[in-house]
């Protein structure tokens, strides 16, 4: 192994200087760049994994979005605008209610009327046969009886079906008023704000979910840039220490192929085995050993 401990005047800087100084150099900043690689591989592997987390998180944000859309496009809005119909119709037909409520007590009335009049027909009829038979003796009644007996009959038939009109009346008043369809408009009032109230809240989570659809997509966004960049990182840095390694194999190579130059070869070696002491005037130091790539 040749000596390459160098003399030189104080402050002249010697072959071995430079190739000694530059080898620490090469194998510092080799170190460096081949834990940069490392660590940016783990920070990619971790945004990789982000980035699986982001997507899963844009998915449901979606899936939820669209859930509500559907809900309000094939559901809720349908049922919104039925149930106000059904508060217009309900509204109508109680105004119809009313008015033949009204119609029925007006009828009710005249009918009542009208049997009052045909029973008091009816009692006057009976009362003037009477008078008849107590006015003239029996032969003379059979003569008129004749005549009689027609008005009699009618005057009892018409108080009859007065009577049946009565009744039909009471009971198809007692029909309008058992239906009472007035309870109709509270009940659609209470199914107009419990659909009102299922619209809102689905309005609400249609623009919930746009938000979270929104910002699901730009953390997404936001780790594929940085995923983007660490991998330009990272090749950066693979070449730096490709580069470094290269260089250092190729100053320090000892095998078939190598420089010529043998003292090269023999300072690199002796830096390799630690035996190589750099003087620089008076003083001297020792180089730090490496690990000889």
């Amino acid at each position: 192994m040749a000596n390459n401990s160098l003399n030189g005047s104080s402050g002249i800087r010697q072959p071995v200087d430079v190739i000694c100084d530059n080898h620490k150099w090469i194998k510092t900043n080799l170190d460096s760049a081949t834990a940069t690689v490392e660590a940016i591989k783990t920070t990619k592997d971790f945004r990789a994994v982000e980035r699986w987390y982001k997507l899963c998180c844009l998915s449901t944000s979606n899936r939820t979005y669209n859930y509500y859309r559907d809900l309000d496009n094939y559901q809720v809005f349908d049922m919104n605008k039925s149930v106000e119909a059904l508060q217009v119709s309900v509204d109508d037909h109680i105004k119809k209610n009313d008015s033949l409520e009204k119609k029925i007590q007006d009828a009710s009335k005249i009918l009542n009327d009208i049997q009052t009049k045909l029973q008091n027909a009816h009692n006057a009829a009976c009362a003037m046969e009477n008078c008849i038979k107590g006015t003239i003796d029996l032969e003379e009644y059979q003569e008129v009886k004749d005549a009689l007996t027609p008005v009699l009959d009618k005057a009892e038939y018409l108080d009859q079906k007065g009577h049946d009109a009565a009744e039909g009346i009471a009971k198809i008043a007692g029909i309008q008023t058992f239906s009472n369809i007035d309870i109709l408009k509270d009940f659609g009032k209470k199914l107009g704000e419990t659909v009102k109230s299922l619209k809102t809240m689905v309005d609400d989570n249609i623009k919930k979910g746009t938000d979270e659809v929104k910002k699901a997509q730009e953390d997404l966004t936001k780790v594929l840039e940085a995923l983007n960049k660490l991998k330009f990182d990272q090749h950066r840095e693979s070449v730096v220490a490709n580069g470094l390694t290269n260089t250092h194999d190729f100053i320090c190579c000892t095998g078939d192929g190598c420089l010529p130059n043998q003292t090269i070869e023999e300072i690199c070696q002796s830096m390799c085995d630690d035996s190589v002491l750099r003087t620089g005037g008076d003083s001297h130091s020792k180089v730090e050993g490496v690990d000889g790539r």
